[in-house]
């Protein structure tokens, strides 16, 4: 069968979406015809970097989508003329209203194509996704074997209401939920990600090529939604990642880097350890980095040396407060000492460090807010890069939207609205203490720069 995998506007482009490079692979392994479709290279659109722009209730996407109403049916016009039986959009909160769209203009020329939902937002806006215009199918969690299953009982011309992994209408209209499709439990299963089709030069980090390590999170920090996607936590075998690194220098010889995807890419230390091993004595050239944990072995001096020696070219720490208090309260299972000793080990080695922060965590006082400053201050030398901070918002299915009382939040109008409180927390005080951190980090000449200028990508020595 012939299925169409999109990506509408806009997730920021820095280099391709793994989800669909993992799904091409799998479903192309199924002797489908896949083709990958990411319109955020389309062209230039404005405010790309700005996800509150691209929100659902954001007056600007509003606007934007009435105002290129010839692009979207252009884009529709475009994907029709390859006939695919199935078509499937990544949802995620910045695509929402943009996908939607395009579903709409999508269904008015062609009510023959099944359209699916699957990603993040799936997992939060849920079944009432249903009654948008042109929305045929849901698929919750992860969408390897839910795409496939739904493409042999398409081909097979049988009932798609009721299939693992998917929500759907059935012909009266009742919403029909199919039972949970079994996350792959040995990820050394799934073919090495397929990009071939994607112009990798229009992406930002031209030579630069996702990777993957594990799917899930062994943390469980109160602030986070990312068991909403990934139930389990699940680990590739070194040898497959390395694997994987081969056969993409191999199809795509410009690429000199690859940036982890997922939660952190030393969640599982002997796999992180014996890739090093692997690229070191295979003598491999290539660059790598991404997302990483705060954990005592980070600090290590031979273990910061070796993973510079593979090839390990950059770190981005969630490090979110300098406050121990907070740091418990958001359950980020390290501590201040942890995290500066891990900082130092890796500057030390020449490996580029960029930190978040999270602004407003519920019981965060002033003096809190302090201690991050002051950590910030002392360790400014250490940092290539220092994200914009994140003023604490309750996402959906976090442990902190679930039981608000424990936290001593009082909810917004919204789960994902910013105006709750607890205590003397308010958005007042989250703001200013946004507005106070911004002039603090220019005062201090603290590194600022664009969240991926700071990233080494070029050929690593080793």
């Amino acid at each position: 069968m012939k299925i169409a995998l999109l990506i509408t506007p806009t997730l920021f482009k820095r280099c391709p979406l793994i989800g669909v490079g993992s799904l091409t692979a799998y479903l192309r392994s199924l002797a489908h015809d896949i083709v990958p479709i990411d319109l955020n290279i389309a062209t230039d659109y404005p405010r790309d970097a700005e996800e509150g722009a691209w929100q659902e209730h954001s007056p600007f996407v509003t606007e934007y989508i009435a105002s290129n109403q010839p692009m979207f049916q252009k884009w529709a016009e475009e994907i029709l003329s390859r006939s695919p039986g199935l078509i499937g959009f990544s949802l995620w909160n910045t695509t929402l209203r943009t996908s939607l769209e395009l579903a709409r203009h999508l269904k008015k020329l062609d009510d023959g194509p099944i359209l699916v939902f699957g990603g993040p937002q799936v997992n939060f806006a849920g079944p009432p996704l249903l009654e948008q215009p042109g929305v045929d199918i849901l698929v919750t969690g992860e969408g390897e074997r839910p795409l496939a299953a739904l493409a042999e009982r398409l081909e097979r011309g049988e009932e798609l209401p009721g299939c693992p992994g998917t929500i759907a209408k059935n012909d009266a209209g009742r919403i029909v939920q199919g039972p949970p499709s079994p996350e792959i439990e040995n990820l050394d299963t799934l073919p090495h990600a397929d990009y071939t089709d994607l112009p990798l030069k229009k992406y930002y980090l031209s030579n630069t090529l996702p990777l993957s390590f594990n799917r899930g999170c062994q943390r469980r920090c109160t602030f986070c939604n990312i068991h909403n996607d990934w139930k389990s936590f699940r680990s590739r075998s070194a040898r497959h990642i390395f694997g994987e690194m081969k056969t993409q220098k191999s199809r795509h010889p410009d690429i000199t880097h690859f940036e982890i995807d997922g939660a952190a890419l030393n969640q599982d230390m002997r796999q992180t350890l014996d890739l090093c091993d692997l690229i070191i004595a295979d003598d491999f050239h290539i660059g790598w980095g991404g997302q990483a944990f705060i954990r005592p072995e980070m600090g290590e001096e031979a273990v910061m040396e070796k993973m510079a020696r593979a090839g390990c070219r950059n770190l981005n720490y969630g490090l979110e407060s300098g406050s121990q208090k907070v740091l418990n309260i958001l359950r980020k299972g390290f501590t201040v000492e942890h995290a500066e000793k891990c900082l130092r080990a890796a500057h030390k080695q020449g490996i580029a460090l960029g930190l978040n922060v999270i602004i407003g965590t519920p019981g965060e006082t002033e003096e809190d807010f302090q201690e991050t400053l002051s950590f910030l201050s002392r360790n400014r030398d250490y940092l290539e890069m220092l994200g914009t901070p994140s003023e604490l918002h309750l996402s959906q299915g976090t442990e902190m939207t679930r039981h608000p009382d424990h936290f001593g939040i009082t909810p917004g109008p919204t789960a994902a609205e910013y105006n709750w409180r607890a205590g003397d927390n308010t958005r007042e005080v989250r703001l200013r203490r946004v507005k106070e951190f911004r002039e603090f980090v220019e005062r201090e000449k603290i590194q600022s720069k664009h969240p991926f200028q700071w990233i080494k990508t070029d050929v690593p020595k080793n």
